[in-house]
């Protein structure tokens, strides 16, 4: 489902598109002692724990193993071979739990808010809340704004014609994106300094056969505090009729709602009205 793809920007990869040999070199390199034997299921497992910073075992001592079972009060009753008292870290490093996250200054709070969101990609096409955020609703209050005003959010309007030269029907948001946006509640919208919006036109070429292309994008960035910048990029196709005039009243365009936005009061100005604006401007534009 397209859904659970936009939302993987949190999850571990799956790495099914590596191979035995990559992952075994990885982790290798990384001081795993790796059996010949393992297969690709036990890579990926340790792989994950690697991911997730759990600690590597392998070259440690028996009188290591010994110590970090004691300092974490981990039985290591029957557990004479390394491999075991290994096993038996590992099984409770998977099992280890934090339940007093709300009881740690709000300071700490936040430092651990800023490396939890620091590793989910910089580009968010229409993503759902981060998991740590669904969890209470003081923690929701703490993480969503730092996580809106972080990152890129890219949202999508779709537009469909018989062919690239005749009049197409107007932009629709598509269905993840109008969610996206019904979902996202006014002062998380406040919070975005960052803003995508790809103007996509589906045409057919054949009777069978369709074809589409990112005709523009609307960057909105929030630049300290002088407010929001506009700017057209992406992908518009130089020999369409008459591209160098739309491409300048595009411009013009999104200069009239930026505009708009600028002159409200306060920092926080960008609102959801304002992304269905501009999609407005450039139905104009391109007819």
């Amino acid at each position: 489902m397209a859904s659970a793809r936009y939302d993987e920007y949190w999850r571990l990869s799956d790495y099914h598109r590596t191979t035995v040999d990559q992952l075994r070199h990885r982790l290798e390199r990384k001081g795993y002692l790796i059996k010949k034997s393992a297969s690709k299921a036990e890579l990926i497992v340790i792989t994950h724990r690697d991911d997730c910073g759990q600690f590597c075992y392998d070259n440690c001592t028996e009188t290591e193993l010994s110590l970090f079972a004691r300092d974490r009060g981990i039985s290591l009753a029957c557990a004479k071979a390394k491999s075991t008292r290994a096993a038996r870290l590992i099984n409770a490093d998977s099992e280890r739990t934090f339940r007093r996250l709300l009881d740690l200054p709000a300071e700490l709070r936040n430092r651990i808010y800023h490396y939890y969101i620091a590793d989910f990609p910089h580009l968010l096409t229409l993503p759902a809340a981060p998991p740590l955020a669904r969890t209470c609703k003081q923690v929701e209050k703490e993480v969503l704004p730092l996580f809106y005003s972080t990152k890129t959010f890219h949202v999508i309007f779709e537009r469909r014609a018989l062919s690239f030269t005749k009049n197409a029907l107007e932009f629709k948001a598509t269905d993840k994106t109008a969610l996206f946006l019904r979902e996202l509640s006014r002062e998380s919208m406040s919070e975005i300094r960052s803003l995508c919006i790809s103007l996509r036109t589906w045409w057919r070429k054949t009777n069978q056969d369709h074809d589409s292309r990112v005709i523009s994008s609307l960057d909105v960035r929030f630049v300290g505090d002088t407010g929001y910048k506009l700017t057209v990029a992406g992908d518009m196709d130089e020999k369409a009729p008459k591209a160098k005039k739309m491409r300048r009243e595009l411009h013009e365009a999104v200069a009239k709602v930026r505009h708009v936005i600028a002159a409200r009061d306060g920092r926080k100005k960008l609102r959801v009205e304002d992304v269905y604006a501009l999609r407005k401007v450039a139905e104009e534009v391109f007819g």
